[in-house]
């Protein structure tokens, strides 16, 4: 079973938010962060693995009474890890060092639940948390050693839907601080965290 940690944005994550109704707002986004993965239960099992970059876009449509905000919406997302201190052998008997990374990509139906907390004339904190949706489009794996002849590897369509689940669940959680620059614009930006909860291995 291998479980994902994406730590979608780790580091950066900005969003603009716009009102069309007092009470509605709608809310796109882009991130960076970093993935990872732990198994259990293969025969194989991941020991030495690593973080691998991770990207997200989404556009998120929420309701808001008072404090507390309701949010769903649709986006894109990379999760991954990268295997390290691998050796290979090929068949003229040479051996190379590498590591192996690998990007999965999905379509993710987010819900959560935030709350809007003032801390000033026009700034809040919104701590949120939620579940995902996901819908795993493929994967891909990258080669990368001293050895030129490696290539990357693309698994989609059939192919993939036999080794790995087309669809996980993930719970999400984040802190956003948001900063109002017009009565209908604010600015968001903050962490986040998703952890696919089901294994996306068959």
């Amino acid at each position: 079973m291998i479980n994902k940690k994406s730590l979608v944005t780790a580091l950066l994550c900005t969003a603009l938010t716009t009102t069309a109704k007092a009470d509605f707002y709608l809310k796109p986004s882009i991130g960076l962060g970093l993935g990872n993965a732990t198994s259990s239960g293969l025969l194989v099992p991941l020991r030495n693995t690593g973080f691998k970059s991770c990207y997200m876009g989404q556009v998120i449509v929420g309701y808001q009474l008072a404090g507390l905000r309701l949010e769903t919406g649709l986006g894109y997302m990379t999760s991954g890890f990268t295997e390290k201190d691998l050796v290979f052998l090929l068949q003229n008997n040479i051996m190379y060092k590498g590591e192996l990374r690998y990007v999965y990509s999905h379509l993710i139906i987010p819900a959560r639940a935030a709350y809007k907390i003032g801390v000033g004339n026009r700034l809040s904190v919104v701590p949120h948390v939620g579940a995902d949706v996901s819908y795993n489009l493929g994967t891909k794996s990258k080669l990368v050693s001293d050895n030129s002849m490696f290539s990357t590897d693309y698994v989609k369509g059939s192919n993939f839907s036999n080794i790995y689940r087309t669809i996980s669940l993930w719970a999400n959680g984040g802190l956003d601080v948001e900063l109002r620059v017009a009565n209908h614009l604010s600015v968001v930006a903050g962490p986040k965290f998703r952890y696919m909860m089901t294994s996306i291995l068959k």
